[in-house]
């Protein structure tokens, strides 16, 4: 059974540092998705100041990158992801 996010009460912003033709970037976008998370997707070298901020934030020019409140995961992992997701106010429910 596929995780939905329940989007009542507080949760902590997400964003995702994408690059082009990343199929990792791909795969975590729809992962968000089919967890029904809205998320900003800020493409590192397409926008100004994209990678600075990133290397700011996380130490890091990898993609994907999902930040999530102040912390984040490197990388294609749902696990993580979603563990993240819970910790930061996100509830997500077996549907």
């Amino acid at each position: 059974m596929p995780m939905i996010a329940d989007t009542v009460g507080k949760q902590s912003p997400v964003t995702v540092y994408t690059t082009t033709n990343c199929t990792r970037c791909v795969l975590t976008k729809r992962f968000l998705n089919r967890l029904g998370v809205p998320f900003r997707e800020i493409s590192i070298f397409r926008e100004e100041n994209a990678a600075q901020e990133l290397m700011k934030q996380t130490g890091t020019l990898e993609a994907p990158v999902t930040i999530i409140g102040k912390q984040f995961v490197r990388g294609y992992n749902p696990e993580a992801i979603a563990s993240l997701l819970q910790m930061e106010g996100w509830k997500l429910s077996e549907d």
